[in-house]
């Protein structure tokens, strides 16, 4: 919904951009990064810091 929200305000920019950009600036959940990080292996320190920022987010919200 974001992407099309986006498109709709700034009609110039591409739909598929509007949702690359919603997608991007759409805060993190935890449960996905985890499940993310399973299947391409990041490093622990990295994980680390997305789950804390992830966790952040949630409670900000």
């Amino acid at each position: 919904m974001g992407g099309y929200v986006l498109h709709w305000v700034a009609p110039g920019i591409p739909l598929a951009a509007t949702f690359a950009l919603a997608a991007i600036l759409s805060p993190t959940d935890l449960i996905a990064v985890q499940g993310l990080a399973a299947r391409i292996h990041l490093p622990k320190n990295v994980l680390n810091l997305v789950a804390g920022e992830s966790m952040i987010n949630d409670a900000s919200g």
